[in-house]
């Protein structure tokens, strides 16, 4: 319990920051472009949309304690954005690893991002994550909070890249810090497909998203 009350001030003081960071961000790209906002939230070539739907598959190399195990599934995830700077969020992801161990995982949350120069958004996280753990020896849930910071950032007139830190802690399972890279084309104005990675200590997700 004192973990995760420790948690929860964490992840709350470090979007504040990240909020903090934003609007200061915000003020060096409002004097450098006055359009950026406008552009922003028209949600063109120029900006990022926060209204989405996203579905991946997943390719997951599993390393924990002497366990090796190797799953494929699939992520499926949507934001909605409100306001100018802010996003609500919910997503499921399911994997079969091998050895009859299935793991199932939903999150809920909000966040907020911010343009802080044109073509590159900061964007931080705070949500409730719910995991159940299936094995043929019985069945397993766990649950807890993640917070991440990131940022998206424009290439050329399609592409997106994106990068963040996650740090997930689960009641039981602990707390793990994990790196996620990603690369996105937009194939038409609603379609986008891309390839990432998602790395930590112990578990490596390589994923193909549209």
């Amino acid at each position: 319990m004192k973990l995760k009350n420790t948690l929860k001030i964490l992840c709350a003081s470090s979007l504040s920051l990240c909020i903090a960071a934003l609007s200061a961000g915000q003020a060096v790209a409002d004097d450098s472009d006055t359009h950026s906002q406008s552009l922003h939230q028209s949600s063109d070539h120029h900006g990022f949309s926060y209204n989405y739907t996203e579905a991946r598959y997943l390719n997951v190399a599993l390393d924990e304690d002497g366990v090796d195990l190797d799953g494929t599934g699939f992520e499926i995830e949507g934001s909605i954005g409100f306001g100018q700077h802010f996003q609500a969020f919910a997503g499921y992801e399911d994997i079969a690893f091998d050895h009859d161990v299935d793991i199932s995982e939903w999150v809920v949350g909000f966040g907020a991002h911010r343009s802080i120069l044109p073509g590159l958004d900061l964007v931080a996280n705070l949500g409730y994550v719910s995991e159940d753990v299936e094995t043929s020896h019985g069945d397993h849930s766990d649950d807890g909070y993640l917070a991440n910071v990131g940022i998206r950032k424009k290439v050329g007139e399609r592409g997106e890249f994106l990068a963040k830190v996650e740090l997930l802690d689960l009641d039981e399972a602990g707390s793990t810090t994990s790196i996620e890279l990603a690369g996105e084309m937009h194939v038409t104005s609603q379609l986008a497909l891309g390839l990432g990675v998602d790395i930590s200590a112990d578990v490596t997700t390589y994923f193909a998203e549209a």
